[in-house]
């Protein structure tokens, strides 16, 4: 459920709502963060409750976009008790100064228990050497936006063809064989 539900947020809309001015270049707690450290501290900020610090990262015009889908994940990991942690940046494609991180993340019970991994995306766009966070690509401007398909290609090629991100995968699906029973009791409490 979660790895269907999260990967789909990360790149589609339906909302229209407040929009967000470019972050102003070292005016941001985020400022000279790495591309992966923006991934890091996406899931940090939604534990802790600093999901401010992302909308005010947002690239023009994403912010409501963002706000939904952590208000839709903040329920489903609400709803069922647990948390989200990345466990590892399998894979990145850029194209322009857009980038897709590829990333398995995991599950954890409220007594620190990991019950499950899941793949998710977290998009991020460079502007004047400030990662931003872009969630759907077909709203930020057209000299990016047109690249969408070229990008799910790069992404596909990287599942398919990449063999350290294949293995990566495969350990992951050994790793939830072996944690389904652990997974399915924990969902059934909250069923």
């Amino acid at each position: 459920m979660f790895s269907i539900m999260f990967v789909v947020i990360a790149g589609c809309s339906n909302n229209e709502g407040k929009e967000k001015t470019n972050v102003e270049k070292n005016d941001s707690v985020l400022a000279g963060y790495t591309d992966e450290e923006m991934v890091y501290f996406f899931f940090d900020a939604i534990k802790n409750g600093e999901e401010e610090t992302i909308y005010d990262n947002a690239f023009e015009g994403q912010q409501a976009i963002l706000e939904s889908a952590i208000d839709q994940l903040k329920i489903q990991m609400e709803s069922t008790d647990i948390s989200i942690e990345v466990e590892k940046i399998i894979g990145k494609v850029t194209v322009e100064n857009y980038s897709l991180m590829l990333l398995i993340n995991k599950l954890i019970d409220k007594d620190g228990n990991t019950i499950n991994y899941i793949t998710a995306q977290i998009p991020l766009l460079d502007v004047d050497g400030q990662y931003q966070y872009a969630w759907d690509i077909k709203k930020l401007p057209d000299e990016i936006a047109k690249h969408d398909e070229e990008v799910q290609k790069q992404v596909q090629d990287l599942l398919e063809k990449d063999e350290k991100v294949q293995e990566t995968i495969k350990w992951m699906n050994d790793q939830n064989f072996a944690l389904k029973d652990a997974y399915n009791e924990h969902m059934e409490k909250y069923q």
